[in-house]
């Protein structure tokens, strides 16, 4: 009892049209057409009544979309903004900071609006954890470090010092 050959064919031999296939294709493409052409016709429709219920309650028609313009423009430039802040320093510098003292960094928590960084990380002793901390005082754009809390934990069967860090900065050095 042996095993049955294989038959496996390496060149491919190009398919032929098939009648039906073409012909749903083409029942497919018109129906497309057909729903997109009702589409159309049904935002045409609702443009219209929009501007019609606008007119009837007094409100000018393009009031409405300058709001959403403005609205939109203001979010923009609040998202500027914040690409603008020094993201790069800071977080070099706390990378530096961290791979010097041998703190692992676990979390952060950015509020560019706020200017604030929440860190969460942990070193193998507080004297890490401390000069950590006096390294971030020393990074540029960085205006205030506080210690907001620690606790005594185990990594891998290690005592280790888990803390959490806020960062305050300002916008330029």
């Amino acid at each position: 009892m042996g095993m049955p050959a294989l038959a496996i064919d390496f060149v491919r031999t190009p398919r032929r049209v098939n009648a039906i296939g073409l012909l749903l294709l083409l029942l497919a493409a018109l129906l497309t057409a057909w729903v997109a052409a009702d589409y159309l016709q049904a935002v045409e429709e609702q443009a219209r009544l929009q501007l019609r219920a606008s007119r009837a309650l007094g409100a000018q028609p393009g009031r409405e979309r300058d709001e959403r313009v403005g609205m939109r423009s203001q979010q923009a430039q609040q998202a500027l903004a914040l690409l603008a802040l020094p993201w790069e320093e800071l977080f070099d510098g706390m990378a530096q900071a961290a791979a010097r003292q041998q703190v692992g960094l676990l979390r952060l928590e950015a509020d560019g609006a706020a200017r604030t960084l929440r860190l969460t990380a942990q070193a193998r002793n507080f004297t890490a954890a401390r000069n950590f901390v006096e390294q971030l005082q020393r990074i540029a754009p960085v205006t205030a470090v506080s210690l907001s809390s620690h606790e005594a934990a185990a990594d891998a069967g290690q005592p280790v010092l888990r803390f959490q860090v806020e960062v305050l900065w300002r916008a330029s050095p």
